[in-house]
């Protein structure tokens, strides 16, 4: 475990100072403003398991009066002031690139190095959304819908692109600024009004992102932030009859009710952007390089293991199991946990004591039914240190569902065939990854599971944040037609 230093509570106080002058009466930002309640939620650091901040317990009437305001609210500015808006957003957090990772370090339990990692993905987002604003100044939709030569005297075709009006965006714990940047960004680079609601359990990250875009000349009811318990929020934000996108990132069960949800509410033809749980393979296959294997499943404990697209499973054929542990472990016993803003520790605390001990029930239950603990199984309230275990079969719980840890499960396999049948079956399939020599083989199981985000030699969670910022933003624009009639 990591020794704990006091100078980081310096920094946790710089991270925090935002909020200093309100820590009794906490704000949420609507149209601009700082917007109180009457109740508020205690935001609490993992680690030390102390209240470092608070914020709102939003009233529906609340959330209801953020969409209003966002609805008849439209994004006058032009593609390139957007773009400018979101470069000197960008600057911003290269200005002030270390109070924001100790802000998510305070609130998140991520540790400080990763935490750093978080805000350079961030500023690479902003500025990516940046260039996806100007070219949607040059979109010519019109060009690939235009009419045939013998229809084109009764009227002339244009296509516009434009925004939707009303974004929402639900965020959840994990990754507290990228997970609300790549939501955030997306939409002003459309040039849409949003909506936003963090995860109740780190929301500050959040709040800083939306004072910053403030601070760098966001036009008031643009983005919005408010916070508070999903049970008071959640179905008047995904019910409004102005909200023409929802975007959700979380688990599979709160992603089905938000479903029902906008059934329920008269929302079902609502355009639903659903990023859900994960439980990601990794394949070693027979010929891989084994010590390049052993690095690429040290995905395992990234971040903690609190990622959909970390790596949860580790296939291993049977031939070459024994050498693979054998280059994995010696990895695995110099992962470092403990205090997260200590510089030398790899693996900090879950994000509460609640889902540290759900990872140790369900490695505790592999254990009693066949699987061999390796290395770890330990708990410190909220802290939980990275564990390998061997022998895992596929129908243990702690491979069945998504466990939100720093658990390796080595699944031994006869062939990649057994592999592709098991991950088929499976829930949660948004990412994979295969270690082999053959890209023939690399392609043929990735053609076979058919996830959505695949690497070969390198983790599952690797992803442009380009092509994800393209397709979200992508999501919140539509087509309307213009005739010309003769």
């Amino acid at each position: 475990m990591g020794i704990v230093d006091p100078t980081h509570r310096i920094e946790t106080t710089m991270a925090v100072s935002l909020f200093e002058e309100d820590e009794i009466h906490p704000f949420m930002i609507v149209g601009n403003r700082r917007v109180r309640s009457n109740y508020s939620l205690a935001v609490t650091n993992p680690y030390t398991g102390k209240e470092m901040g608070r914020v709102p317990l939003a009233t529906s009437e609340q959330v209801q009066a953020a969409l209003d305001g966002a609805w008849k609210a439209r994004f006058y500015l032009k593609p390139d002031e957007r773009a400018n808006l979101l470069r000197r957003t960008a600057q911003h957090y290269v200005e002030n690139h270390r109070t924001a990772a100790a802000l998510i370090t305070a609130e998140s339990g991520i540790c400080h190095q990763q935490a750093l990692h978080e805000v350079d993905c961030a500023i690479d987002a902003l500025n990516d959304a940046a260039v996806l604003a100007q070219q949607f100044a040059v979109e010519a939709p019109s060009e690939m819908y235009r009419l045939p030569e013998e229809r084109l005297g009764r009227a002339d075709l244009e296509v516009l692109a434009e925004p939707v009006n009303l974004v929402v965006g639900i965020t959840p714990f994990n990754n507290p600024l990228n997970q609300v940047v790549c939501k955030v960004a997306p939409a002003i680079a459309a040039g849409a009004c949003m909506v936003l609601k963090p995860s109740e359990k780190t929301p500050l990250s959040a709040l800083y992102l939306a004072e910053a875009f403030m601070e760098c000349g966001l036009p008031p009811h643009i983005l919005n932030v408010v916070t508070g318990e999903p049970e008071a929020t959640v179905h008047t934000l995904t019910t409004h009859p102005g909200v023409e996108v929802v975007s959700f990132t979380g688990s599979v069960a709160v992603g089905y009710s938000i479903a029902r949800m906008m059934v329920a509410g008269g929302n079902a033809l609502t355009r639903y952007v659903s990023e859900l749980g994960g439980n990601a393979a990794l394949v070693i296959a027979e010929d891989a390089n084994l010590h390049l294997a052993a690095k690429v499943a040290l995905g395992a404990f990234e971040n903690a293991g609190q990622s959909c697209t970390a790596v949860k499973r580790i296939f291993v054929d049977s031939k070459v199991a024994n050498a693979f542990l054998r280059h994995f472990l010696p990895l695995a016993r110099k992962v470092n946990y403990g205090d997260p803003f200590d510089p030398k520790t790899d693996v900090g605390p879950l994000v509460d004591e609640t889902a540290s001990v759900l990872v140790e029930q369900r490695v505790n239950a592999a254990i009693r039914t066949g699987a061999k603990r390796l290395l770890g199984n330990l708990r410190f309230g909220a802290l939980y240190s990275p564990t390998v275990l061997d022998y895992v079969k596929p129908e243990m719980e702690v491979v069945q569902m998504e466990t939100f840890g720093p658990v390796a499960p080595i699944i031994r396999v006869k062939s990649i065939d057994d592999c592709v049948e098991i991950v088929r079956s499976g829930r949660f399939q948004p990412a994979g990854a295969i270690v082999t020599e053959s890209e023939e083989i690399a392609r043929r199981y990735s053609e076979a599971i058919g996830v959505e985000q695949f690497s070969w030699n390198g983790p599952p969670g690797y992803r442009s944040t380009t092509a994800h910022l393209a397709c979200a933003a992508q999501s919140m624009r539509r087509l309307r037609t213009f005739y010309t009639h003769h």
